[in-house]
C-alpha cells in the first residue's frame, strides 16, 4: 500500500490553521468556537420549545379552513366525514398540509 503525503492529522491541521494550543490566536478559537455552540445549542432549544406551538397553530389554521369550506358547501362534519369515506370525523390526520396563515381567521 502506498503512503501518502497529502494527509495530515487533524491535530496538525487545528495548529496550522489556528496556532498551536496555548497560544493567544488557539485560544481565540476556543472561546468563539464555545460561543457558537453555546447559540446554537440555545436557539435548537428555542426551536424545540416553540414547536408545539406553531403545530398548533397549523392544526388550528387547517382546520378553520376546513371548517369554513365545509360550512360553504352547506355540509356536515358527518357528511363531510363520509365524503372522504372516514368513519369518525375526529380520526383524520392532517398530514403533509401545508397552510398560509393569512387563510385563518383571527
Amino acid at each position: 500500500m502506498q503512503e501518502r503525503n497529502d494527509i495530515m492529522s487533524v491535530d496538525a491541521m487545528m495548529d496550522e490553521r489556528y496556532g498551536k494550543v496555548g497560544t493567544p490566536e488557539r485560544e481565540a478559537f476556543r472561546k468563539a468556537a464555545i460561543e457558537q455552540v453555546q447559540l446554537e445549542l440555545a436557539s435548537t432549544a428555542e426551536r424545540e420549545q416553540a414547536r408545539p406551538k406553531v403545530k398548533e397553530a397549523y392544526a388550528y389554521c387547517v382546520g378553520q379552513i376546513i371548517s369554513d369550506a365545509r360550512k360553504r358547501e352547506k355540509i356536515t362534519q358527518q357528511e363531510l366525514a363520509q365524503l372522504g369515506r372516514i368513519c369518525n370525523p375526529t380520526a383524520i390526520e392532517y398530514k403533509h398540509l401545508q397552510c398560509d396563515f393569512a387563510d385563518c381567521k383571527s
